[in-house]
């Protein structure tokens, strides 16, 4: 468990990181300017890696996520260390209730096969702090970097084909690991948190 004091602390910094990222990214894309709705819709003459379409907002968000990501393990080493993972990846059998932590090894070698198919249905939470044991959560938060800005964020619903179909990531998380999970965004740090 962590005490009130260091919860608030973890989860200001998470906010903190967050909104820097926010700022960072802005600046070096739009001169500080935040982002209209024309430019966050805009499709990228390219396709990713798999061959889907990415808009500006789905690119402005990776580099945001990849920010904060490297902010929030600069931030919680010295204050929490061995105590937190980021983008760790489960699999979560929802029938069974069965959880598997997948190594970073193991989450490599499947992404270079198939464009990650195997991995199609697990979970990758932005932020887990846990005991020591990934498998044994204490929160989780997820990143959402609302493009434009004033849009309100929310949990990524799961739709027709996946495993989890009917419900979004914050309640998956919360049934899979056990514990509690909340948004963090630039401009309202904590959000919509769910409980077990």
């Amino acid at each position: 468990m962590l005490s009130p004091e260091l919860k608030l602390r973890i989860e200001r910094t998470l906010h903190e990181c967050a909104a820097w990222a926010d700022a960072e990214v802005n600046r070096r894309r739009l001169g500080g300017n935040t982002p209209s709705r024309q430019q966050c819709q805009e499709v990228l003459p390219t396709l990713d890696p798999c061959g889907q379409k990415v808009t500006r907002a789905m690119q402005w968000g990776a580099e945001k996520h990849a920010l904060a990501t490297q902010c929030v393990q600069e931030q919680l080493d010295p204050l929490i260390p061995g105590r937190f993972s980021l983008e760790p990846r489960y699999r979560y059998d929802r029938p069974t209730g069965q959880l598997q932590w997948l190594s970073p090894a193991e989450v490599r070698a499947l992404l270079q096969q198939d464009c990650g198919k195997e991995l199609k249905g697990t979970l990758m939470p932005d932020v887990v702090i846990h005991s020591g044991n990934p498998l044994q959560a204490v929160s989780i938060y997820d990143f959402k970097f609302p493009c434009p800005p004033h849009n309100n964020a929310s949990w990524t619903k799961y739709t027709e084909g996946h495993t989890n179909k009917g419900l979004n990531q914050g309640q998956v998380y919360v049934e899979a690991l056990k514990t509690e999970a909340a948004l963090v965004t630039p401009r309202r740090g904590i959000e919509q948190r769910i409980h077990p």
